[in-house]
């Protein structure tokens, strides 16, 4: 049986004023929940920028990048991370599998994105829906974010109307009826679509594509037999590359695109894009203009033609229709910059030079009425709504099982949106609760993103205020505060901002940390150069925290690609971070890249000095027993440098396979005794090997297996590592991931631990809006140190839904 789900949202106004309500209700809560500390992945943003893009992938812990190799089929990416290591230079390893949907779009063809993780090299794995030209993959300063540039050039879109979007409808049915092939002339397509349009379902054959009405009337009017029921009529972009893919029948609720305008717009098929233009025509001939601009508005910001290009029309006619002179003029103006030379250009030129000619009284009227109530525009809003369920158990020995987890966690993301002919006014509120069943006090609320952004249309001016994040810059990942840029140039772009930082969600606004900064972004340059300077300066309880200069540099060319930061903190006189990442690639199968990361572990701020102090927890107690100086050389002591430098080898086989090899060495200076903190000694040099087998199409056409082995030597064990992973995604759109992992570790104190991994996770994205997820993994583990052996074992399950709307 279907799930459905039906709301009312309440009107505008009152939901705007309750969306700023429940931001300040999170933002004012003292104690939050934690960060989900056995998931990687908390979101995915996509960004074009001059020719590629720029998908910025968020997590849960503090990662530095290792690897990455894209398979021979040029679809999926696996990114491998390793866990920050911690003060006694343990990199930690955890456990779990998590996953992002994003459905295709002509802009991004993300398919999926999921995390493996699996020891203390976990993987980011993203699915593409079309070969994808890989240009970098980095870890940005902050650890907490991922970026991936893909070139733009190879979305299914690139070769935008090669075949044109006219076909001929040889018939309509309500059942699905076998194609004659006979009907197919040579040079086009037989194929038949499905649809269900308010709720009527029909089947039409179809033959395409043809380049204009014309030509296709002329091949209906040749074609033989009797066909009185054909006509001709436009289909989508998407529908037509579908085809020419080889897929002879096509579902429309099937083929779903996000919007590049705004990536968190939900995702929406052709099926809903045509039932949306219905709606939009039917509230435009009922005299309903508000509704039938917000529906055209909405359609516009998707990458579908000719849906984006009607609906651009359209919005213009409606709002003149409304009196709203100002935002149709705009809209008129965007389509011509747009589509100069596209079917309705002439039309819609006459239409602006009317409202640009002098004004009659009459139109003078106009113009004072859209001057007063012109700018008022309906909200859009959307976003998602997901709750999951953890439940894990822990035994040792023979000894009683325990529950160690009961966890329920409620999230919400949501949007609101309202444009006028000369501001972008967004509002976004991302925070959940997690209740946990077995300590009810320690069920916590959470506020990850909790902003308002107004930007001008033309993005010359752009503001945020309240909670949110930055990767560059100098801030470093999420704060309470303010950020205001200003576009000086085509190519330039001065920054200022200020605010708390954030270090997790749970936490409220802390007025004891506070900072400010400047940045001016450069780029392109020569079309492949881009590049900022900032500076940052941070304060605690009066103190300095902070006060670094720095530097961001990418660069695209080609095959090849380079990424690096500098950060060096004045205060201290230390650098605190320099990273170089390049990558090139030879001939179609061969990719080679090189990291070197040193940086301070933590990063070099004044509040390190409180790690591991027993009693003070502030600077203020700190400063009763210590003087400044001294103080700032126990953040010093606290802020040991990591160095690691890792090399891969990405080597495809053949169109199905493809072999990687890692190499990466790191260590971790020591740390001295001082402030009743006792030593650390230095850890390393640890030493990574990695080698993984990647094939597609093992079993079925729409499968991914990968078998991976790594070799440990680090300060305080060696260790092997063998990992098969296989993924299989059904015509019903589950996808179905068993897997196993085994380990071998011998300590230095003789120990051996053997650890036998196996999961598995089903994941069903529905045709609506509903994605249903399950895991089930297990953790065994044997333990020998001289005659004794302990047995451990760990038992996960998670189960939950996410609906978007």
């Amino acid at each position: 049986m279907p799930i459905r789900m039906s709301f009312c949202l309440p009107a505008p106004r009152i939901l705007a004023h309750r969306l700023v309500a429940f931001m300040l209700l999170l933002l004012g809560q003292t104690a939050v929940a934690a960060e989900t500390d056995d998931r990687l992945l908390t979101r995915v943003d996509a960004y074009r920028n001059d020719g590629r893009i720029d998908l910025v992938v968020g997590l849960t812990h503090g990662y530095r990048y290792v690897s990455h190799s894209l398979d021979a089929s040029g679809n999926v990416l696996q990114v491998r991370l390793r866990l920050e290591q911690t003060a006694n230079g343990d990199a930690g390893t955890v456990d779990g599998v998590g996953s992002l949907r994003w459905t295709q779009s002509d802009s991004v063809p993300l398919g999926q994105i999921s995390s493996e993780m699996s020891g203390s090299l976990p993987s980011v794995i993203l699915r593409f829906e079309a070969p994808v030209d890989v240009l970098s993959v980095s870890a940005n300063p902050d650890d907490r974010t991922l970026s991936v540039a893909i070139a733009a050039a190879t979305a299914p879109a690139a070769a935008a109307l090669r075949e044109g979007i006219f076909v001929i409808n040889l018939g309509s049915t309500p059942i699905e009826a076998p194609l004659d092939p006979a009907r197919a002339t040579a040079g086009t397509q037989l194929y038949q679509t499905r649809s269900r349009i308010h709720e009527v379902l029909r089947y039409h054959q179809r033959l395409g594509f043809f380049a204009s009405e014309e030509t296709a009337r002329e091949a209906l009017a040749q074609l033989p037999g009797a066909l009185a029921d054909a006509w001709v009529s436009e289909v989508t972009d998407l529908e037509r590359d579908a085809v020419l893919r080889g897929t002879q029948r096509v579902d429309l609720a099937q083929i779903v695109v996000r919007s590049e305008q705004t990536p968190s717009l939900p995702p929406a098929s052709v099926e809903r894009l045509t039932e949306l233009m219905e709606d939009a025509r039917v509230a435009a001939a009922g005299g309903d203009l508000t509704r039938a601009a917000t529906i055209y508005e909405r359609i516009a910001a998707y990458p579908v033609a000719p849906f984006r290009q009607n609906a651009g029309e359209l919005l213009g006619v409606v709002r003149e229709k409304a009196g709203q002179l100002a935002l149709a003029r705009a809209a008129y103006e965007t389509y011509l910059k747009q589509y100069p030379d596209g079917a309705a250009a002439g039309r819609v030129r006459q239409r602006l030079n009317t409202l640009l000619a002098p004004n009659t009284p009459m139109m003078s009227a106009r113009v004072e009425a859209d001057r007063t109530h012109g700018a008022e525009s309906a909200w859009d809003v959307f976003g998602s709504w997901y709750q999951f369920y953890r439940y894990d158990q822990f035994q040792v020995n023979q000894e009683k099982m325990l529950t160690t987890r009961s966890l329920l966690s409620s999230d919400l993301d949501t949007n609101a949106r309202r444009r006028s002919d000369a501001l972008d006014l967004r509002l976004r509120l991302t925070g959940g609760y997690e209740h946990d069943f077995l300590d009810s006090s320690e069920s916590e609320f959470r506020a990850s993103m909790a902003y308002v952004d107004l930007a001008s249309r033309r993005q010359t001016h752009s503001a945020r205020v309240g909670r949110q994040t930055r990767t560059s810059g100098g801030p470093l990942g999420r704060f309470d505060g303010a950020y205001y840029g200003y576009r000086l140039s085509e190519h330039t772009r001065v920054n200022l901002v200020g605010g708390a930082p954030v270090a997790t969600t749970r936490d409220s606004i802390d007025t004891d940390r506070l900072f400010y900064g400047a940045s001016i972004d450069f780029g392109p340059i020569a079309q492949s150069w881009n590049f900022n300077l900032y500076g940052i300066s941070q304060s605690v309880e009066s103190l300095v925290d902070r006060q670094s200069v720095g530097s961001e540099l990418r660069y695209f060319s080609g095959n090849m690609s380079l990424f690096a930061v500098a950060d060096y903190d004045v205060h201290f006189s230390e650098p605190n971070i320099l990273y170089l990442i390049g990558s090139n690639t030879f001939g179609e199968a061969t990719t080679l890249s090189l990291i070197a990361d040193r940086r301070r572990s933590p990063l070099l701020s004044t509040s390190n000095a409180l790690i591991g102090q027993m009693t003070a927890t502030t600077i203020a107690e700190l400063r009763q027993t210590y003087s400044d100086d001294e103080i700032k050389q126990l953040a010093l002591d606290r802020s040991p440098i990591s160095t690691s430098y890792t090399a891969l080898l990405s080597q495809a086989i053949d169109q199905r396979f493809r072999i990687s090899a890692d190499v990466s060495r790191s260590t971790l200076d020591a740390m001295p005794a001082s402030g009743g903190v006792e030593a650390f000694p230095e850890s390393g040099p640890d030493t990574y090997y990695n080698l993984q087998l990647i094939g597609t199409e093992l079993i079925a056409n729409s499968d991914l297996g990968v078998f991976g082995v790594r070799y440990t030597d680090a300060t305080t064990y060696t260790g092997v590592s063998g990992l098969l992973n296989y993924r299989y995604r059904s015509s019903a759109d589950i996808d179905i991931n068993p897997r196993l992992r085994v380990d071998r570790r011998n300590t230095r104190s003789d120990q051996t631990l053997w650890v036998y991994a196996p999961g598995l996770r089903t994941v069903w994205n529905t045709r609506r809006a509903w994605t249903l997820e399950l895991e089930l993994s297990a953790e065994l583990s044997d333990q020998k140190f001289l005659e004794t052996t302990d047995k451990t074992k760990l038992y996960f399950a998670y189960l939950g839904y996410r609906y978007d709307f």
